[in-house]
């Protein structure tokens, strides 16, 4: 038989393992979205003036 605090700590450090990973995909979603828009903006400036 374990106590209940421990039960409870238990999911809330596993709560907090899960957004941590989840905030390190949610940047790492927006490092790439800022990379597709600067690489674009980068095609539109060359096929302009090229």
């Amino acid at each position: 038989m374990k106590p209940k605090g421990w039960v409870r700590a238990n999911i809330t450090s596993s709560r907090r393992l899960c957004t941590r990973q989840s905030s390190s995909y949610h940047r790492m979603s927006i490092i790439l979205f800022l990379f597709l828009l600067f690489s674009s903006l980068l095609v539109c400036v060359r096929a302009t003036y090229s």
